[in-house]
This record gives C-alpha cells, sequence and structure tokens, in this order.
C-alpha cells in the first residue's frame, strides 16, 4: 500500500507502507480509534475485491482461486453474527 507522508523538509513523497505497517500503526492507537480504522481497513479490502476483474480471476489457476476462496471464506465466518455450524 502506498501512502502519501510528509518528511522533515516539507517535501511530499510516496512511501511504501505494508499491512504489517498499518495493523502496527492500529494496535497503537487509543482503544476508541482503533475500531473505526480496522473498518477503514476492511471497507478498502472489499473495494480492491470488487475491483478484481473477472478475466484476472479467470486467468488463475484452479488451484490458486481454491486457495483465495478457502482464506476469504474463513474470515468471512469470523464476522458472521450466526456462524455456520
Amino acid at each position: 500500500m502506498k501512502v502519501k507522508t510528509w518528511v522533515e523538509f516539507e517535501q511530499e513523497v510516496d512511501v511504501e507502507v505494508s499491512i504489517a505497517d498499518v495493523m502496527s500503526a492500529i494496535s497503537e492507537l487509543a482503544e476508541s480509534d482503533q475500531a473505526p480504522m480496522i473498518r477503514d481497513c476492511i471497507s478498502s479490502v472489499h473495494r480492491t475485491l470488487n475491483r478484481v476483474p473477472d478475466e484476472r480471476i479467470a486467468e488463475m489457476t484452479t488451484q490458486q482461486r481454491e486457495i483465495i476462496f478457502k482464506a476469504l471464506r474463513e474470515q468471512a465466518y469470523r464476522f458472521a453474527v450466526k456462524p455456520p455450524c
């Protein structure tokens, strides 16, 4: 993920920020500020997934698609109000 930031000499630059860095920064926030930031991250992931063209998905191997499907399904169950049995 790239974000814009300011450095000491007041020049705008692009900075590469990893997901680990983002999650670490969120964990350092006040408890009341963490949930909104996490929701923003989840929304960003959802927007990204929605923008993956069907053609790119079709180019993936069956194994790649199955791995991604299982990982996303597993995470989706964590958010279920009533997880399936």
